[in-house]
């Protein structure tokens, strides 16, 4: 008889540089993303459409993974690219219809200002190995920031369809929605359908 053993050769598992990441490691490591990450880092030609509060896209670790409009010039005051949103460079506010992505500030120091929208696109895409806090599970995606949530936490279902439907005419290829509610709506359901039919990943 011959017994042979193998020994499981731990695959090198990648660590960015980021000074704060040993914060993250834990969590990272539970879903094997620093294995993962051998393999990609994510992609700048993928694009992930945040629904939410708002995201803060001036945060020095988002802010070069933010989705940019092409089709837009920035301030200029027309919708350029036909789409029916005016200067939506980064994406759009359905509370206030407006091209106003980023939360709204209630405390002092703007520089510390944290929302659920901002935490989450962080979890989606903090730029990682740059040596500045963290990392994010994609080190490179574009974010598209887009606002259908009060800064109360409330909204309407409504205004999440039309931004479900901003996110797929404007070229998402994932949509996150986190947040709950009571009711129902047909118009979110066709709009989720909408999404679905496009390849879009909800």
């Amino acid at each position: 008889f011959f017994f042979f053993f193998f020994s499981a050769i731990p695959a090198h598992a990648l660590a960015p540089n980021d000074p704060k990441y040993y914060l993250q490691e834990q969590s990272w490591n539970q879903i094997g993303a620093p294995t993962a990450w051998n393999y990609t880092t994510g992609s700048n030609s993928v694009v992930v459409a945040i629904i939410d509060v708002g995201v803060d896209i001036r945060n020095r670790d988002l802010k070069d993974n933010v989705w940019k409009n092409s089709g837009e010039i920035p301030n200029n005051g027309l919708d350029d690219d036909g789409n029916g949103y005016i200067d939506d460079v980064n994406g759009w506010n359905f509370v206030d219809n407006n091209n106003q992505v980023i939360p709204a500030i209630n405390v002092q120091d703007e520089a510390n200002v944290i929302t659920h929208g901002t935490l989450l696109a962080g979890v989606v895409g903090e730029a990682g190995n740059n040596n500045i806090n963290g990392a994010g599970l994609n080190w490179k995606v574009k974010l598209m920031a887009i606002k259908a949530i009060d800064n109360e936490g409330g909204g309407s279902l409504t205004d999440v369809a039309k931004a479900v439907d901003y996110a797929v005419r404007n070229g998402a290829d994932i949509i996150s929605l986190s947040f709950v509610g009571e009711t129902t709506s047909k118009v979110l359901e066709e709009s989720l359908k909408n999404a679905y039919n496009h390849g879009v990943l909800v």
